[in-house]
């Protein structure tokens, strides 16, 4: 029996968290969620803690875990929300520590809500009680939210990444996991909006999705909490006052507690400045002494009033503006600036923008974050640290400046902006300065709109002049609160005036729905999402740009086979999200057709409009490919190809063209395009290493490097595998003469990994591409990703040993009844559970276990019972289609559509209509298809089936299998059947079944996969072999 839990223990679980006593504000909302529904807005100040939300969510899920699911307000997944490129995301660093004071409570309150978590939960008693992750990037499949339907989650993310898998079209996914995506998202969750005032479009889509989940669209809703909420000291326009949190008569107590207090106090005196070109300062001065290498006035201001404000001594700086354009040519300015000679302020020059690679802006950050975090005593700084950045920094990141040099923006930015300006209102001595070009005094800017200028006339008419006349104002959260209107009414047309313009989203129709929940194949027309999530003046959809050296910069042909060596290459090496650009499909567009433009206008705000016109080609178009997993990939210069969320592969670049985004440096502090080796290495956990001029050629020098080039150049010679573990132990090693040498840490924690055993596959671009067999540890607390293109089949067939199929059925019935008792209504578990006892009996077909046997026929007949999983299914694309033109069987071959049929004729299924309805849908659809219709496979010469699957016998002719109804066939029933489950279930409730069952399947296989590399490890412990 758990013990209770309820509000009056909030206090003692925050105290039990961090030490100290929560908000009053927190204290509030931990009332009201723990006992009823989440408010739909939250209307606070900056600065006043609003991460909390998450510990009030994972307390408020703890108290109802023993309601029935019907009747929990709480939801169990969790996600936290932002509509812009954050750099730091102290959502996800505030909830991993939450989850990591969780998982090592041994008594207390803390020990309470963790085993409430765990109950709600079909993980074992020592996995963690709450999974922690961000999606930042769409090529990843998490392996920890994503895995298990039943796990409490914190998700942080974006409106893009989020919005687009509720809406079965996830950004740098796989359709075949669509349903997955929308089924989690969708369905027992809580979605949080942080400063959204500029995501109205995709709350307003949110509020629809309410409507359309509940009851009367569904004739057996699968019912479940989910709430969307919006955290805005703007609530948008619509917004019901009544569910806005604190309430007029509740704000005075709910900010009442001094802390708070002192935030809101804090003065932060203001100048307002029209942008200039400032003059060279006199010979023993600071400021701008260089040549200016921009002409914009706002540019050489700013970089200007940096360098003197970091002549005074070691202070922390932001420069913070409104285009990623601005802020490099800022950063460039000051870098050239504090690297002259005479310079008199000697110090650290940061850029900081949402355009960086995940793995680039992590490194960024690990090294910045403790010097810049707002603590009560911030850490001395040896020297002054000037940050440039963009909207990226307005949320997110808990830092503390000391200086403040913004370009002017709309208030509702204005106030984030300074709410990073003494965080904590500690009393410190602060600057700040609001610098405007005259070109936006009256200008109507792309993303504030009007609000821009109006923001600049209503401060200046506030201002104070001083004797020199300078215009000052103070941006602290109570002056600017006393500037505002008291009638509520006037100061919500004032706020909506000065603040940047909410487009609102097309009205969301069932006729969407019904387009979107079609996801293999994808109908025509198909509406564009990114409407629904930014408006219809924005929207601009992006797509994951990944630089990869090792391909050529000129196209090749098709190899032999029909691959192209592009595809086979990148196959050993798939892409990663942490070495992925998020770059606006229009630009990747243009760049194809040999364009280089519209860098300029790129602003850290999702779906901000690209401004300028398509130019005409100006030279041949260039290659790339499309990654869309081995079999689906193309290599195209046709820009008409790319799609929303495509992963676009570039060859041959040896620096990052601006237009994609800004490259970090490596450990020696040289720009990097190639990260991949060290990107898969923290996504993936395994080492890869191509060994390949291009790729290693910045560490030739090193003897080591060297001999392993070598190794790869003369393949013809007579080599020891001992030799090449030699080579990988000393490039691992330190060096022999006791120096250090400039070798990359990834480089050589590849080397020592794989001088313990690797696979070695030629690369078709040239040298070899060597991969682990064992895995490394991950840095942080992430979860290894797997990757979303790979089919089920790449993920789940292959396996360290062979896996009967009787045994892996009953692995995954046995998981799936878990899941569902957890996750779905009584009514629901034994339709899916059937579903999963059946899930891959196609796999009978002798051609397929003849393919699980490499195409090896005597070992597939010597084989004494049907396998499901084999260790000597091929790996490569290649071997692959060999394996199946020595089998025999069809290109394109779906198990699970002959599992449908198989099932139908030889099992027994629910005598109810819509039961069975619901067990053959979820067996048709467990790899992602016949959503609605099934591939086309054109299999004239089926063979007979003679099988034993546990206790049932299967015996059918090969005529008999030729007459029966193909699956893509109208006539076979699938299609129509899919409409019939979407309609009595839902769109997102037809969704969450298919989930349920094909995370079953995923954790079952995980966990026989694992099983099998402990036996391995046991038996070479013991001295038998591999």
């Amino acid at each position: 029996m758990k013990p209770d839990l309820g509000p009056e223990h909030f206090d003692a679980f925050y105290h039990e968290l961090h030490g100290y006593a929560p908000f009053p504000w927190q204290r509030m909302l931990a009332e009201r969620v723990t006992t009823g529904e989440w408010p739909a807005c939250i209307d606070l100040p900056t600065a006043s803690g609003k991460t909390a939300c998450i510990d009030i969510a994972v307390f408020a899920l703890a108290c109802q875990a023993d309601r029935p699911i019907g009747e929990r307000t709480a939801p169990r997944r969790i996600f936290f929300v932002v509509d812009r490129r954050i750099v730091v995301d102290e959502a996800f660093s505030r909830a991993r520590r939450i989850a990591r004071r969780l998982a090592g409570a041994r008594e207390g309150v803390l020990r309470v809500v963790a085993d409430r978590l765990r109950s709600l939960s079909a993980a074992a008693e020592n996995e963690p009680p709450l999974i922690v992750t961000r999606m930042r990037g769409g090529i990843a499949l998490d392996d920890g939210w994503v895995r298990d339907p039943s796990r409490p989650a914190v998700i942080t993310s974006t409106v893009d990444q989020v919005g687009s898998r509720l809406l079965f079209r996830g950004y740098g996914r796989s359709p075949r996991v669509a349903a997955i995506d929308a089924g989690l998202v969708g369905n027992d969750a809580l979605i949080i909006l942080d400063e959204a005032h500029c995501a109205v479009p995709f709350w307003r889509t949110l509020a629809a999705i309410q409507e359309y989940r509940a009851a009367r669209w569904a004739e057996e809703a699968v019912v479940s909490p989910f709430r969307a909420v919006v955290m805005s000291a703007t609530p948008p326009e619509g917004a019901d006052v009544a569910a806005v949190f604190p309430s007029a008569g509740e704000r005075d107590r709910a900010l009442e507690a001094e802390p708070l207090q002192k935030r809101i106090r804090a003065v932060k005196r203001t100048e307002l400045a029209l942008a200039r070109a400032p003059r060279k300062p006199p010979k023993g001065e600071p400021g701008l002494r260089g040549d200016g290498l921009s002409d914009d006035p706002l540019v050489l201001d700013a970089a200007d009033r940096a360098l003197r404000a970091a002549a005074e001594g070691p202070r922390r700086i932001a420069v913070m503006v409104n285009r990623v354009a601005t802020a490099r040519a800022i950063w460039k300015q000051l870098l050239s600036e504090v690297r002259s000679e005479g310079n008199l302020a000697a110090a650290d020059v940061v850029l900081m923008t949402g355009r960086m690679r995940p793995f680039d802006r992590d490194r960024i950050v690990r090294r910045w974050e403790r010097l810049l975090a707002a603590r009560e005593s911030q850490q001395t700084l040896e020297r002054p640290v000037i940050l440039v950045t963009t909207q990226c920094l307005e949320v997110g990141a808990d830092f503390s400046f000391d200086v403040l040099i913004t370009e002017c923006a709309s208030l509702d930015a204005l106030r984030q902006r300074f709410g990073r300006l003494d965080r904590l209102g500690v009393g410190q001595q602060t600057e700040a300065v609001i610098l405007i070009r005259k070109g936006q005094l009256k200008g109507d800017d792309p993303i504030y709109g009007n609000a821009l200028a109006a923001t600049w006339n209503w401060l200046s008419e506030h201002a104070e002049v001083d004797d020199r006349g300078r215009r000052w104002i103070d941006m602290g959260i109570a002056g600017l609160e006393a500037l505002l209107p008291a009638d509520p009414s006037e100061r919500r047309e004032l706020l909506a005036r000065l603040s940047a313009p909410a487009p609102n989203a097309p009205v969301l129709l069932p006729a969407h729905l019904d387009l979107w929940v079609q996801t293999s194949p994808r109908p025509r027309p198909d509406p564009d999402i990114a409407r629904f999530l930014h408006g219809p003046k924005r929207g601009e959809p992006e797509v994951a740009v990944v630089l990869r050296n090792d391909l050529p910069a000129t196209p090749e042909r098709d190899g032999e086979d029909g691959i192209h060596p592009w595809i086979q290459a990148v196959s050993l090496l798939p892409p990663t999200t942490p070495e992925a650009f998020s770059v606006p499909l229009r630009l990747v567009r243009r760049w194809m057709m040999a364009g280089e433009g519209g860098a300029e206008g790129l602003m850290d705000v999702e779906g901000a409009p690209i401004g300028g016109d398509d130019p005409e080609p100006s030279g041949p178009r260039r290659h790339v490919v499309l990654w869309r997993g081995r079999d689906r990939s193309l290599v195209t210069s046709d820009p008409a190809t790319v799609r929303p969320g495509d992963i676009v592969i570039v060859p041959g670049l040896d620096r990052v063209p601006e237009v994609f985004g800004d490259a970090g440096e490596d450990e020696d502090g040289r720009p990097t395009a190639d990260i991949a080796e060290a990107a898969f290495q923290q996504a993936r956990g395994r080492a890869v290493l191509r060994v390949h001029r291009r790729t290693l050629g910045p560490w030739q020098d090193d003897p080591c490097v060297q001999a392993l080039l070598d190794w790869a150049e003369e393949p013809d010679r007579e080599t020891e595998p001992g030799d090449l573990d030699e080579i990988l132990r000393r490039l691992a090693g330190e060096p022999e003469n006791g120096e250090s040498r400039p070798l990359p840490t990834w480089l050589r924690t590849a080397a020592r990994v794989l001088a313990g055993g690797c696979e070695i596959a030629p690369n078709p671009c040239g040298g070899y591409v060597l991969s682990s067999r064992t895995p490394i540890p991950v840095e942080g607390e992430i979860e290894p990703e797997q990757d979303a293109f790979a089919d089920d089949d790449d993920l789940w067939s292959e396996a360290p040993g062979a896996i009967s199929l009787t045994r892996h059925l009953e692995d995954v019935a046995e998981v799936a009844r878990t899941y569902a008792d957890r996750c779905l209504p009584e009514r629901l578990v034994a339709p899916v559970v059937r579903a999963a006892e059946l899930h891959d009996i196609g796999k009978v077909d002798p051609r397929f276990q003849q393919v699980l046997h490499g195409g090896n026929l005597l070992a597939s007949l010597a084989e004494p019972e049907p396998l499901a999983k084999s260790a000597d299914l091929p790996t490569s694309q290649r071997a692959r289609q060999r394996a199946y033109e020595l089998a025999g069987l069809p290109r394109g071959f779906r198990h699970e559509a002959l599992s449908v049929q198989l099932a139908e004729r030889f099992f027994d299924l629910p005598e109810d209509p819509a039961a069975r309805d619901l067990v053959l849908h979820l067996i048709a659809t467990h790899h992602g298809y016949a959503r609605p219709f099934a591939p086309v496979v054109v299999d004239t010469d089926p063979p007979a089936i003679v099988a034993q699957v546990g206790t049932a016998a299967v015996a059918v002719e090969g005529d008999q299998r030729h007459g029966w109804p193909a699956a893509h066939h109208l006539s076979s029933g699938s299609a129509d059947r899919f409409g019939r489950v979407i309609r009595r279930y839902g769109w997102w409730g037809a969704a969450f079944l298919e989930a349920v069952l094909r995370l079953a399947d995923w954790t079952a296989s995980s966990n026989a996969a694992r099983q099998a590399q402990r036996e391995t490890v046991q038996l070479v412990a013991a001295g038998g072999e591999r």
